[in-house]
C-alpha cells in the first residue's frame, strides 16, 4: 500500500457550472511511486438535492500542454442542497498533471435534470403517463375499419359493447395487483412505524452500516462498522443524527483502505486498530484525536496520511 509524502490543496478559480461548483481539489502525492491522486470539493449551488452528477477532467502539464481527458461519473449519493459536499471516490491521474480543469456535463436533482446547460424535467408526469398508454393500443386493421363503416346500427352496438367488456375484463384484472400494492404499502408503513419506534426509544442502533450509540439528543457516535467499503465515508449526518464522535475500537479488523470524514468530530484511542489496508484518512473539518497516532492505527505499518488533524494527548 501505497504512502504520500506531498498533500497540497488547490483552490479552484474557474467556473464550474451554475448548478454545482468545484471549489478546491486536494492533490495526494507518492514521489517514490510516482503515483497521484486527486479528491474534489464540490458545492452544490441549488436549493434541492443533488443524486448524481458527470464532469470531465482535462489535465496539464507543467508547460500547460494537454496531457489526457477523462470522464467522471458519480452516482448513487446524495449532496444537499446549497451545501459543499466531497464524492467518496479520489481520481487517480498522470503523474505528470500539475493543473487541472473541471466542467460539469450532468448533474441530477430531485425534481430537474441539467444536462450541458439545459434544464429537463425530472418528473414523470402523469399526462404522459396517459399519451404512452393511448399510444400502445393497436390500430384497427382496415378491414375491421372498413366493416365498421359498412355495418348497420345492430353491428355497431355489439362493436360497442364488445369494447366495454373488454375494458371491464382489463379493470378487473388490474385490481388484484393495486390491491396488492395497497396492501404492501400499508404492511411496510406499519413496519418501517415499529422500527423507527423502536429505534428512538433504544440507545444503540446501526443506520447505513454504522453502529450508533446516542449521546446526547440527536448526537451520536459511531461505535462499529459491520459494512464492506473499502473506501468510506463518515458524513455529517445519518438520518436525523450527526455524528460527533468515533469510539474506541469502531473500525477493528476492517478492509477499508481510505476514510473521508465530511464533519468535526473526536477519534478515541485505538479506534483503528489492526486495518492493514487503511493508508488514508481525509476530512473536510479538523477533528480532534485523543491518543498519539500509533495508538489509533495499532497494528498497522505507520504510513497512514491523516489530513485536517489536531492531535491531543499525554
Amino acid at each position: 500500500m501505497s504512502s504520500y509524502n506531498n498533500i497540497e490543496k488547490i483552490k479552484y478559480k474557474k467556473s464550474t457550472s451554475e448548478v454545482v461548483n468545484l471549489k478546491e481539489y486536494i492533490v495526494f502525492e507518492n514521489e517514490r511511486n510516482e503515483i497521484k491522486h486527486i479528491v474534489f470539493k464540490f458545492v452544490n449551488n441549488v436549493n434541492q438535492q443533488l443524486l448524481g452528477m458527470e464532469f470531465e477532467v482535462s489535465q496539464y502539464n507543467i508547460d500547460n500542454e494537454l496531457i489526457e481527458t477523462s470522464i467522471v461519473i458519480c452516482d448513487q449519493f446524495l449532496a444537499k442542497a446549497n451545501e459543499e459536499f466531497v464524492p467518496n471516490s479520489k481520481l487517480k491521474v498522470n503523474y505528470n498533471c500539475k493543473t487541472i480543469s473541471v466542467k460539469l456535463l450532468k448533474a441530477a436533482f430531485d425534481r430537474f435534470l441539467w444536462n450541458n446547460g439545459e434544464y429537463e424535467d425530472n418528473i414523470y408526469k402523469f399526462e404522459h403517463y396517459y399519451r404512452d398508454e393511448q399510444s400502445q393500443k393497436p390500430a384497427p386493421s382496415p378491414e375491421k375499419q372498413i366493416k365498421k363503416e359498412e355495418g348497420d346500427t345492430k353491428k355497431n352496438i355489439t362493436g360497442k359493447k364488445f369494447e366495454l367488456k373488454n375494458q371491464t375484463k382489463k379493470n378487473i384484472a388490474r385490481f388484484p395487483a393495486v390491491f396488492l400494492a395497497f396492501v404492501f404499502i400499508i404492511v411496510t408503513a406499519f413496519v418501517g412505524g415499529s422500527l423507527y419506534f423502536f429505534r428512538e426509544r433504544s440507545d444503540r442502533f446501526t443506520i447505513d452500516s454504522f453502529k450508533l450509540r446516542i449521546i446526547d439528543g440527536n448526537e451520536v457516535s459511531i461505535y462499529g462498522y459491520v459494512g464492506d467499503k473499502e473506501e468510506l465515508e463518515i458524513p455529517h449526518k445519518v438520518g436525523n443524527y450527526r455524528i460527533v464522535k468515533i469510539e474506541s475500537g469502531a473500525f477493528t479488523d476492517c478492509n477499508i483502505k481510505s476514510v473521508y470524514i465530511n464533519t468535526s468530530l473526536t477519534i478515541e484511542k485505538y479506534a483503528f486498530v489492526n486495518c492493514k489496508k487503511l493508508s488514508l484518512i481525509y476530512s473536510t473539518e479538523y477533528v480532534t484525536v485523543l491518543c498519539a497516532p500509533q495508538d489509533m492505527f495499532k497494528g498497522r505499518t505507520p504510513d497512514i496520511v491523516m489530513y485536517n488533524a489536531q492531535y491531543i494527548y499525554d
